[in-house]
């Protein structure tokens, strides 16, 4: 889970959300062989991990713990295993395989070269690794053969087990596996991903950036290069949306893909003709807070609000995150002291919400200066901020402590020669901040 913390801007005309680990990702899906679930990598918690979740929405769990790395799984023929990318204890990244309830995971390669993921052949005896020199052949026990292609990256293998269709400098290109026959499928200046050849073998799925260069679309092409053309509709792919990480159901009538909005990045499901668009994975909206954090009198409450339906809201008061077991909102929150507020949507098979935070204070914050003091060359223009929303700022140049009376800050200050600013702020309902003082000495 994320972390949002309301946090004051410098102007004291607002506050802002700022957010402190990185965007909400879903990526990756890969299909069980019988269709019925996909594992996918989420960085919902504590870093990347592989989860899995049935084909209906339920049953979300994580399976992976204490792994690091790109982590793209790929589930073996067997059913019973899935292989992934994983740094070890050096730091390199390589192929680690292990049981679909995520025990017994142990490293598969010992390669020079880092790797980022693989694809199992259809007889299951065999598997292209994608490293940084290009595709290599291994045994599925991990014994490293001869390159495939140099350079190439994101193979799949064909139905068949006699080709495989890779990416090679931003195209889609095929090769047979005893290394004849290599072909570019497609042309031009772009960035394509994920060829993925459908089970029956009659077609090839890829994401590009094609035709304009913009974000990545879903495109199809027959198995011979030919009826070239997008699998969905402007409607079920808008130009807000980037999608990637193509995967075929077994049966191939379903595709699996990660969609990112800008917000967050979610695995969705198609139907292989293009309609039947579903989302498969959900995270719970932030929840926000009314009034925003900041400076208030005693007695204020504070409500807590979240837009996806179903969900359940739990808090602390105490500085702690929450978790399962915190206290279940139900009503606002009264504001007696100064606060803390961490918030988090939750609901079943649903990720759980970036955590919100919010600062109250029963206690104007003091006001800042911009320069602040010291001993300058020629004329100074000073500006006042304070953090507290809605304060207003009164001022002396005498050396006295302002009052309610003293003059109103409601533009830069020009300090043109040796002056004792101070500074307070006011708001109504809540108690005067602390004096803010600097001196300025001008040559």
């Amino acid at each position: 889970m994320a972390v949002i913390i309301a946090a004051m801007s410098l102007s004291c005309k607002a506050w802002e959300a700022e957010e402190h680990i990185p965007f909400p990702m879903n990526e990756s899906p890969t299909w069980s062989p019988d269709g019925s679930k996909i594992a996918f990598v989420s960085n919902a918690m504590d870093g990347q991990q592989i989860w899995v979740i049935n084909l209906d929405g339920t049953g979300l769990r994580r399976i992976s713990s204490g792994m690091e790395g790109g982590l793209r799984p790929t589930w073996d023929r067997d059913g019973g295993h899935i292989h992934f990318d994983h740094y070890d204890d050096a730091g390199n990244s390589r192929i680690w395989r292990m049981e679909t309830d995520g025990s017994n995971a142990y490293l598969v390669s010992s390669a020079k070269y880092d790797e980022v993921s693989c694809c199992i052949s259809p007889d299951g005896t065999k598997m292209l690794v994608d490293n940084e020199r290009g595709i290599q052949v291994y045994s599925i026990g991990g014994v490293p053969e001869s390159y495939f292609a140099t350079p190439g990256e994101d193979p799949d293998y064909a139905p068949d087990g006699t080709k495989a269709v890779f990416i090679r400098n931003g195209n889609v290109w095929k090769r047979n596996i005893d290394k004849t026959g290599l072909a570019q499928l497609t042309t031009g200046d772009y960035f394509e991903t994920t060829p993925r050849w459908s089970p029956d073998g009659t077609k090839i799925i890829f994401a590009s950036n094609r035709p304009d260069k913009g974000n990545r679309r879903i495109w199809v092409m027959a198995a011979n290069c030919t009826n070239l053309h997008r699998l969905l509709s402007d409607d079920n792919e808008p130009s807000t949306v980037s999608d990637s990480d193509l995967a075929w159901s077994p049966d191939g009538s379903k595709i699996a893909f990660s969609r990112d909005d800008g917000t967050f990045c979610e695995i969705w499901i198609v139907n292989s003709t293009g309609v039947g668009l579903i989302q498969l994975t959900h995270t719970v909206a932030t929840p926000t807070f009314s009034p925003d954090a900041g400076s208030c009198g005693s007695g204020q409450s504070v409500t807590i609000s979240c837009s996806t339906e179903g969900k359940t809201i739990r808090y602390t008061t105490d500085g702690t995150d929450p978790t399962e077991s915190s206290t279940v909102y139900t009503s606002p929150i009264q504001i007696d002291h100064d606060m803390t507020i961490k918030a988090e949507g939750r609901k079943t098979d649903y990720f759980a919400s970036d955590v919100k935070i919010g600062l109250y204070t029963l206690k104007v914050a003091k006001p800042e200066f911009d320069p602040d003091g010291g001993t300058y060359t020629g004329t100074q223009y000073v500006w006042i901020n304070c953090g507290t929303k809605g304060a207003t700022i009164r001022y002396t140049t005498d050396g006295s402590d302002p009052t309610e009376s003293s003059p109103l800050y409601d533009h830069d200050l020009e300090i043109s020669s040796n002056t004792t600013v101070k500074a307070k702020a006011f708001k109504s309902g809540c108690p005067t901040s602390d004096v803010k003082s600097a001196e300025y000495v001008i040559q």
